[in-house]
């Protein structure tokens, strides 16, 4: 029968492989909590989730193959009921994106340990191709583009200048973490004086990448179009033809940019949320 933990930093590193690079980089630099499962001295599973005011977000919960159908999974969401109280979190949420492949299975077991389905965001997607295609992207795939550069080579102090800037002109917030985007799949345009005008930030998910964040000043909407470009010039061996660019609607910027990229192949999906309040 498995034990259940709440991981911290030294036994962190024997569940990293049942997360996302995104969420272990995340997990490392303490943006999200790991519960861990362990079963015969044995790292069998884990849950990553991070906390926002009295809730708490489930972002991914993984079991060894060899121990699925055990029970570990509903075993993780157990324990972070009974947990989760302790740690000021009074409700945890989970979404599904329409079309994973586990996602009646995820379903049915938030179902069956009280989660209640409410009314979840939109999510706007793009094969990957299409936007490779597309007339207004195709001459630039090939063409040295300048003044955009990724997140890896972007200054840590430009970064936390332009998080900085845009907490005080209340475009966030909260600072942002940079930390928890795609170092190498995350774009900046910087304009001449190296100032960051634009951004898009994503996560590597299973089917494709998520955009996390997208940003632009008004003299940098050309810049972020190039950001989209060596975007999908680093996705080009990454993924497959099949991959989708996707972003959850919060507000148009997203939808405006792949509607004007995509044109038809851009389709939308309601993602699924659930909820499980913690005090009932």
């Amino acid at each position: 029968m498995a034990d259940y933990y709440i991981l911290d930093q030294e036994n962190l590193k024997f569940f990293l492989p049942f997360l996302s690079p995104a969420l272990r980089r995340g997990a490392e630099q303490g943006a999200f909590l790991v519960a861990g499962a362990v079963e015969d001295n044995l790292a069998v599973g884990a849950a990553a989730f991070s906390k926002a005011g009295s809730e708490a977000r489930l972002e991914s919960i993984a079991v060894s193959p060899e121990y699925q159908r055990y029970g570990i999974a509903s075993g993780l969401l157990r324990y972070l009921r009974s947990v989760l109280p302790a740690l000021d979190c009074f409700a945890l949420k989970a979404s599904l994106a329409p079309g994973q492949a586990k996602e009646t299975a995820v379903k049915s077991l938030l179902e069956s340990l009280g989660f209640q389905a409410v009314s979840g965001p939109t999510m706007i997607s793009c094969p990957i191709a299409a936007l490779r295609s597309s007339p207004l992207l195709q001459p630039l795939l090939h063409t040295e583009i300048q003044g955009v550069a990724p997140m890896k080579d972007v200054p840590k102090p430009r970064l936390r200048e332009f998080g900085t800037a845009l907490l005080q002109q209340g475009t966030t917030a909260s600072p942002l973490d940079w930390e928890v985007f795609d170092p190498e799949l995350s774009f900046f345009g910087l304009n001449e004086r190296q100032e960051i005008s634009c951004c898009v930030c994503t996560l590597q998910e299973e089917n494709g990448i998520s955009v996390e964040w997208l940003y632009t000043t008004p003299a940098g909407v050309k810049r972020l179009v190039l950001a989209v470009v060596a975007l999908l010039r680093a996705c080009e061996e990454r993924f497959p033809p099949d991959a989708l660019f996707s972003a959850v609607l919060v507000d148009d910027s997203a939808r405006n940019l792949l509607e004007h990229l995509g044109g038809d192949a851009v389709t939308y999906t309601a993602a699924m949320q659930w909820r499980l309040d913690l005090l009932d």
